[in-house]
């Protein structure tokens, strides 16, 4: 395998990770910012993205909902979690607040849900659940369009009409490949 070849597989697989190991999300249900309860049920009628952040990572997740809203649409139901788990309850009321009432961001107060899937703490964890509860893609971090091509590689194109989005190449600086 040459210098080129294993610089592109680590990249892939650092950035986006299959789940080949069926890992299947149970129902659940948190409430809102708003403090309407929001039972997010599997079997679903459409397909998720899941995206969860914490105090940290919010800005990471908010670059994500206008790319993935422009390829997706409405193809599928978008869950965001705001982990705040770490954020003391007297401080809470005052996070709850900043947040903008519209769209329904879930609180996940005590990190249980969010938790489930191992987020990293500096990054949002972006995460391809198909109608059955089935975790097929994870992307962690900011968004690129790179990250976003790997998640919408996951998705099963039958059901899907996506545009390509050009993937970076990676080009061999090595002295090597110079000859």
């Amino acid at each position: 395998m040459g210098y080129k070849s294993l610089c592109s597989m680590v990249l892939v697989m650092a950035l986006a990770t299959p789940c080949s190991a069926q890992v299947t999300i149970n129902s659940f249900v948190l409430t809102d910012q708003n403090d309407i309860r929001h039972n997010i049920e599997f079997p679903a009628s459409k397909n998720r993205i899941i995206v969860v952040a914490n105090s940290s990572t919010a800005s990471q997740a908010k670059r994500w909902g206008g790319p993935l809203r422009k390829e997706l649409g409405n193809q599928v139901g978008y869950v965001a979690i705001a982990a705040i788990g770490d954020i003391p309850k007297w401080q809470r009321g005052f996070v709850k607040a900043m947040i903008p009432a519209s769209p329904p961001r879930l609180l996940d107060l005590d990190n249980k849900v969010s938790n489930l899937w191992h987020p990293k703490s500096d990054q949002c964890l972006v995460l391809w659940v198909d109608k059955d509860g089935a975790i097929k893609g994870r992307v962690d971090g900011d968004y690129t369009p790179f990250k976003l091509n790997q998640l919408l590689g996951f998705i099963p194109t039958p059901d899907f009409q996506i545009s390509a989005i050009p993937t970076p190449t990676i080009t061999d600086s090595s002295p090597e490949s110079q000859q």
